[in-house]
């Protein structure tokens, strides 16, 4: 995914804050938080960024443990 196209994601779920009680409104919530804590969809994007790849490093380790696949891959 571009830049760009995380941008507008993050700012269409940030002016979605406080307008939805399902996971759009708890995204735009969190992305609402990141941007004041780190000035703007951009610094929200790069601490979004940060905490997706901790995710990702996460789930590859315990993957093998739970006997999860990487449905990404192909053969």
């Amino acid at each position: 995914m571009q830049r760009e196209d995380k941008e507008r994601i993050c700012a269409g779920a940030i002016a979605m804050d406080g307008h939805s009680t399902n996971d759009t409104g708890a995204l735009g919530r969190t992305l609402a938080r990141l941007g004041a804590e780190s000035s703007g969809v951009g610094g929200a994007l790069d601490a979004l960024d940060d905490r997706l790849e901790a995710l990702e490093r996460e789930l590859r380790r315990i993957r093998p443990v739970a006997g999860w696949t990487d449905v990404r891959q192909t053969s």
